[in-house]
């Protein structure tokens, strides 16, 4: 299950034996998840163990946006980003980490049909934002 760690610094080199994803505390907007969120349900369903860092709007907006982007870790300035274990380069773009997470647990680049069915229906989700 997730472990949720409240941030308030500057991003470090992740060190866990499991994923942590870093993405934005959307609780005080009746309960939204934002693209973080997608990743979040992907990580449960499939039952990996990962912990999650939630940013404030007010903290990505005084300073760790800006640590982020000078740091190299999110060149564009946004989340959400996954760190994999032993790695201190995260991942970025939502649609990309879910492939990457879905290659890791044999849910793509296995059939064809299927990899275009998965696309489609992540890339209709793009609509509705």
């Amino acid at each position: 299950m997730a472990v949720r760690v409240a941030t308030a610094g500057a991003a470090k080199a992740h060190t866990s034996d499991v994923p942590k994803l870093k993405y934005f505390d959307l609780s005080d907007f009746g309960g939204i998840s934002g693209r973080g969120g997608n990743i979040r349900f992907f990580l449960l369903v499939n039952g990996i163990q990962f912990e999650e860092e939630l940013v404030d709007f007010a903290g990505w907006g005084a300073g760790l946006k800006e640590q982020a982007m000078a740091s190299g870790l999110s060149p564009g300035g946004h989340l959400p980003l996954l760190y994999l274990p032993g790695s201190s380069q995260p991942l970025l773009e939502t649609f990309a980490i879910l492939r990457r997470l879905a290659k890791r647990a044999g849910q793509y680049g296995v059939d064809e049909e299927r990899d275009y069915m998965a696309d489609a229906a992540a890339d209709a989700t793009v609509e509705f934002r």
